[in-house]
């Protein structure tokens, strides 16, 4: 082997060993997708009138390709505020709503909630806090909050 074929043979051996262990490097320090996210949570009107719906959808997505988990929504808000799947009330316990569901693997579900609305007598307009927590197999890993306005 002549001295130039062996060093460009070594420099090339050098930089093919550079870029591995760049690349391993790289997925040691990139984190992992989370098991289940949030992809998107949105609260349509954010303005409505007494006993007037809003929508609040959410996306979940699941990186899970092997793996069902169980998935909870727990709603925090005023009294006066009530959420809804169809014409139906959520189930209320230690007041919060919530609403359970498992989400196969590598699945994606879109789940749209009604939020009603009232006021107390001689009130005429209010902006109600709507906090959202997810639980993913008993452990919280996102919330997100919402501000409704309910008007007579």
């Amino acid at each position: 082997m002549s001295n130039g074929f062996r060093g460009i043979f070594t420099l090339a051996l050098v930089l093919v060993i550079i870029i591995a262990f760049s690349l391993g490097f790289k997925n040691l320090f990139t984190p992992p997708p989370p098991t289940v996210e949030v992809t998107a949570a949105t609260l349509d009107p954010n303005t409505i009138n007494i006993n007037q719906i809003a929508i609040l959808s959410i996306t979940a997505k699941s990186n899970d390709k092997s793996k069902s988990h169980f998935l909870r929504i727990e709603f925090e808000s005023h009294v006066l505020i009530t959420f809804l799947i169809g014409d139906q009330n959520l189930p209320y316990e230690s007041g919060k709503w919530y609403f359970t569901q498992s989400i196969n693997p590598s699945a994606t579900m879109t789940q749209p909630f009604g939020v009603k609305g009232t006021l107390e007598s001689g009130i005429a307009e209010l902006k109600y806090q709507i906090s959202v927590n997810f639980y993913l197999d008993g452990n919280q890993f996102d919330s997100k909050t919402f501000v409704l306005t309910v008007k007579r």
